[in-house]
């Protein structure tokens, strides 16, 4: 069945709204392996999954938000965000999510730095977990 992306989001935010989880990671894994949303491996989802794992996470650990609310200015933000960033950017789509995510946590709006740096370590333990997985062979070898 070929759903909507608000569909989709739909069925992604009820997860996270039954979720008690406050590890992101396990909710992610919930949502991408959920049989009716059906998240593919790549794509212009994960500029809403990644985020909204985060939220939920940061929502059940006692933060102060409103999840749905702050879901779907999620969503809104994600909807800005091309595919392919990854190869056309040089920057992952999911840190994208994440450090839309922790924006709308904080509140912040541009050119505050917290946030910035906030964002700048989260994209650089992501390389660093994708040197771990051995993605950046070839970046290594086309330095060479």
């Amino acid at each position: 069945e070929n759903m909507t992306d608000k569909e989709m989001q739909q069925k992604i935010l009820n997860i996270c709204k039954e979720s008690t989880e406050k590890n992101p990671i396990v909710i992610f894994n919930r949502i991408v392996k959920n049989e009716d949303v059906l998240i593919p491996i790549h794509g212009p989802i994960h500029h809403v999954v990644d985020g909204a794992a985060f939220m939920t996470a940061f929502f059940n650990a006692g933060g102060k938000i409103n999840l749905e609310e702050s879901f779907w200015e999620l969503c809104n933000r994600a909807e800005k965000m091309p595919g392919g960033m990854c190869g056309h950017w040089g920057v992952c789509g999911a840190v994208t999510s994440v450090g839309a995510a922790l924006s709308i946590i904080k509140k912040q709006v541009p050119f505050l730095i917290l946030i910035g740096e906030i964002t700048f370590c989260i994209q650089a333990r992501h390389w660093k977990n994708l040197e771990k997985l051995e993605a950046l062979v070839v970046v290594k070898e086309m330095a060479i």
